[in-house]
């Protein structure tokens, strides 16, 4: 069984979401970030690999307090460790390679990512030794190895739009395998897009991100009600 790693950042009043701050409240960054967090978590779920929540910027009685309020029966909390993103993802996979061949990292920003492709990443990590999913802007949503690769850790600009290309000068072309480019919710754009996805969601369609629908359905209300690029205190 393969081990899924979603990485986040602890749900911290004005430390999450920062480059939605122009548009949203602090108060308002926080729900955004929470509603998509659990959900990546809950739609995860349902898939048959052991599941992993690596938090950052979380102190150990954040996390256990986080346990407290957000019973994850299935799931293992864990601390990143690191100077760095790349640090942090490093620690994380030496942390689970050791009893799991296939370790796949999930970002928190995609809530609509389909399951499948996920699934699909795992079953290529048989043939090839890394599967990214690639984001529209130049990251990755997922990164999935079958094997310690220590330097696509190490000398990428990390939060800019060159990260998927120096990751991809790291591996043999014959090596990688990519999926599907999707995107991830940085930007008020972002955020329009998702709405626009999830007015169109197929009926029976499993995963339907439930708390994302809701932030942006309360976003809507708010928007039609004082007109205002930013809703500020009313979320």
């Amino acid at each position: 069984m393969g081990a899924l790693a979603v990485f986040a950042r602890y749900p911290r009043l004005g430390a999450v979401k920062t480059r939605l701050a122009h548009f949203l409240s602090k108060a308002g960054c926080l729900q955004l970030h929470c509603s998509l967090l659990w959900d990546t978590v809950e739609r995860t779920s349902a898939l048959a690999v052991d599941r992993y929540l690596f938090l950052a910027d979380c102190s150990t009685d954040e996390l256990c307090e986080l346990k407290r309020k957000e019973p994850l029966p299935a799931w293992k909390l864990r601390l990143q460790q690191g100077r760095d993103l790349g640090e942090r993802l490093l620690n994380a996979h030496q942390h689970l390679c050791g009893s799991h061949r296939n370790v796949a990292f999930l970002g928190s920003d995609s809530p609509t990512v389909p399951l499948g492709w996920i699934e699909r990443a795992f079953r290529r990590l048989s043939r090839v030794s890394v599967v990214i999913g690639p984001t529209t802007d130049g990251g990755y949503y997922l990164l999935g190895l079958s094997e310690p690769r220590p330097q696509l850790f190490e000398g990428i600009d990390w939060g800019t739009e060159r990260v998927l290309q120096q990751t991809r000068q790291k591996v043999p072309p014959d090596d990688l395998e990519l999926l599907e480019a999707w995107y991830d919710i940085d930007v008020p754009e972002d955020l329009t897009r998702l709405r626009e996805e999830l007015d169109c969601w197929p009926p029976g369609r499993a995963g339907f991100p439930d708390r994302s629908a809701e932030f942006l359905n309360r976003l809507a209300r708010i928007q039609d009600q004082g007109g205002s690029r930013k809703p500020a205190e009313a979320l």
